[in-house]
Order: C-alpha cells, then sequence, then structure tokens
C-alpha cells in the first residue's frame, strides 16, 4: 500500500479493488537491528560476517512458508491416503504394513485430482479432525512484515533513481540495494558508513550486464569484476560476457547443484554444467 501511495504521489492512478488490514506499530526492531549494525561496523573477520548475516536474514526469516514437511511412520491405509493427497518428499518401505513418509502437511488440490478425489470432500473430512491444530508450523512468519519492509526498500532506492532520471542522467544496472549510474550524476553526499548511506564499490570503464545478478565488470585500474546468479563466477570469462552481449550468443557455465534426500538425511553438493541465454535480461529494459 505504501509503494501504491508512492507511485500515486507521482501521478499514477490506483484503484483499489480489494486489500487486508493490518494494524500498524513504528519501530519494533529498531533497537535490534542499530545494535547489530554498530557491532558490525566494530568487528571484523568472521564476527562480521556473522553480524552481516543476522542484519540480511532477518527480513527473510518472516517471509518463510508456515508449513515444515512432516516425517511419520504409518500403516498402509494411511500411507495410501496421504499419498493421493499431499505432496511427498520421500517413501521408505519398512515391513509389510509400516512406512516412513516425509510429507507436506496441507491438502494438494492437484494431487486430489491426480488421484480421481473431490478435493473439498477431502478437506471437509479434514477438517472435522482439526488438522490445522497438528500442523509444524513456523509460528514466528508474518507475510504482512516481509512485504511492507521490501516495499519500503523499494521506495527508498526509487527515490533516488528518480532523482538521477530527472537530472538526465542513465541508470545501466540496478538491483535491491544498488545503482550504476554515470560518473557526473553521482552524488557524493550518498556515501558514507551510516544505514541507509551507499558504498562506492567500483569506478567502471566498460561494463557488461546479462540479466539481473550476472555481469562482468572491467574497472578503471583493468581489474575484473564477474558476478553471476545460479553458476559459479570463476566458471565464466570476459569474452564469455562480451560474446553474449555482442554476438547475441548462448554460452555454457558450472553451477553447484543440490539434491536433498529426506530418507538419509542428507544433502548432496555436485557440479552441474548449464546454458546461460544472451537474452535473459527480461525484468527491466536493458
Amino acid at each position: 500500500s505504501e509503494e501504491l501511495k508512492f507511485a500515486q504521489s507521482k501521478g499514477y492512478e490506483i484503484t483499489v479493488i480489494k486489500g487486508y488490514q493490518f494494524k500498524k506499530i513504528n519501530n519494533i526492531f529498531d533497537d535490534f537491528i542499530l545494535d547489530l549494525y554498530k557491532k558490525k561496523t566494530k568487528s571484523s573477520g568472521f564476527l562480521k560476517l556473522i553480524y552481516k548475516s543476522l542484519l540480511n536474514n532477518f527480513l527473510g526469516r518472516f517471509g518463510l512458508s508456515i508449513t515444515k514437511p512432516i516425517t511419520q511412520t504409518m500403516d498402509k491405509n494411511r500411507r495410501d491416503f496421504i499419498i493421493s493427497t499431499r505432496i511427498i518428499h520421500s517413501h521408505k518401505f519398512l515391513n509389510d504394513n509400516k512406512f516412513l513418509i516425509t510429507y507436506d502437511p496441507t491438502i494438494s488440490k492437484e494431487i486430489c485430482l491426480e488421484h480421481g478425489l473431490d478435493y473439498m470432500k477431502v478437506l471437509e473430512n479434514e477438517s472435522k479432525s482439526n488438522i490445522e491444530n497438528s500442523l509444524d508450523l513456523f509460528k514466528d512468519v508474518s507475510i504482512a512484515t516481509a512485504a511492507m519492509v521490501t516495499s519500503y526498500a523499494r521506495i527508498y532506492i526509487n527515490k533516488f533513481k528518480l532523482d538521477i532520471l530527472n537530472k538526465g542522467g542513465s541508470i545501466y544496472y540496478s538491483d535491491t540495494d544498488s545503482l550504476v549510474l554515470d560518473k557526473q550524476h553521482f552524488d557524493p553526499n550518498w556515501i558514507g558508513d551510516n544505514i541507509g548511506q551507499f558504498k562506492l564499490e567500483y569506478n567502471i570503464k566498460e561494463a557488461y550486464f546479462i540479466s539481473n545478478k550476472t555481469y562482468c565488470l572491467i574497472l578503471n585500474n583493468e581489474e575484473t569484476v564477474i558476478k553471476t546468479k545460479g553458476v559459479i563466477n570463476n566458471s565464466l570469462t570476459t569474452d564469455q560476457f562480451k560474446s553474449m552481449y555482442l554476438n547475441k550468443k548462448n554460452t555454457t557455465a558450472t553451477k553447484f547443484n543440490t539434491i536433498s534426500n529426506f530418507e538419509k538425511a542428507s544433502v548432496i553438493i555436485e557440479k552441474k554444467e548449464v546454458v546461460l541465454n544472451y537474452d535473459s535480461y527480461t525484468k527491466r529494459e536493458k
């Protein structure tokens, strides 16, 4: 809603169809965030990484799914019902009438339809046993908090973007908290160590932006910075970025692939070759 108000202030017309209403409470996390930020600025090494992680991951905690997979042993009748109504993560045979199953506790409409079951009737029968009361839930999730903080962050950086564009500047790339722009439209007052200020990371001579979080920077001091989303940074070269951008050619890269095994309670990490699409800049105008 705050983002819509911001858009309205810039000339957009907003029609509200429906929404959810929440009580607004200000500054509930101020002390927590400011204390961690202060500790981060005064620390180094692993402590700095820990404080940074606590700050960066704090918001994401509120946006987690409220349900977690359940692992249970059950007889064949219960197993058959669960398989025909839920998403199954693992299934292990113990004996003729005992099975170890990991599954999502919420009923899946798609799975019910696949097995020819009436989704509404399944929901009705399950509600009689008050299954919601026994679900393994995250009790500290707040989608409203995650959505509003993200919204305020977009409003904050959009004010910088609009200021740059209104002064005739160009923005070559932008992400959650970053901007790549013309040097003449850069304001030194934006840089500092306080919350809400930017850090001047690079002076760039040449750059190739393929998609969000996938780009190659050639700096004024001839150093090269390669950032990629989903693949290993050093599996790509400057020439590959130039080929994608200038010659419109796809390229191959290496990524880490994780395979979760619920039965063994393990995660296997392996390398995998993938194709990067040269024309994957779909979120913004290139």
